[in-house]
């Protein structure tokens, strides 16, 4: 991971000009979100260079959405037998086709059964991934509220 951050912080130093086009990608951590959030924001802010900035962390998606010198992107996908309650019963096909605005929800669960991970795994995860989401939830309406 450090060196990811590194070369992100390199790629800002060689290519600042607004002539240039920058490709970067995201981390998994809180201190690498906030980092790639420094970077993207130092990216549209002051050295204004095309840049695809590929991430799964919504919060990044949500800092910019607003942005006026940020577009925001994804590659669509067609869902069958789509099941909140279980994702396993999901198939996905990806269109190859680059769509505008936010992707409305990540597609790992369906990407982990591509690899052959057992259902009743699968399943653990989906209920671990509520409870982190709730949690997240709670800690950022305590923090709106200060």
């Amino acid at each position: 991971m450090r060196n990811i951050i590194i070369v992100k912080l390199q790629v800002l130093r060689l290519y600042n000009t607004s002539m240039n086009y920058v490709t970067g990608r995201g981390t998994a951590t809180y201190d690498g979100t906030a980092i790639a959030c420094s970077v993207v924001n130092e990216l549209s802010q002051s050295i204004g260079c095309r840049t695809l900035f590929s991430t799964h962390y919504h919060s990044l998606v949500e800092e910019f959405s607003h942005d006026p010198n940020i577009r925001l992107g994804h590659m669509a996908c067609m869902v069958e037998n789509e099941d909140k309650e279980d994702p396993t019963q999901e198939t996905i096909t990806f269109l190859y086709k680059f769509t505008k605005g936010a992707c409305p929800k990540t597609y790992g669960f369906n990407a982990a059964r591509l690899a052959d991970i057992p259902d009743d795994v699968i399943k653990v995860a989906m209920k671990k991934s509520k409870n982190f989401e709730e949690v997240i939830c709670l800690e950022n309406k305590k923090q709106r509220r200060t």
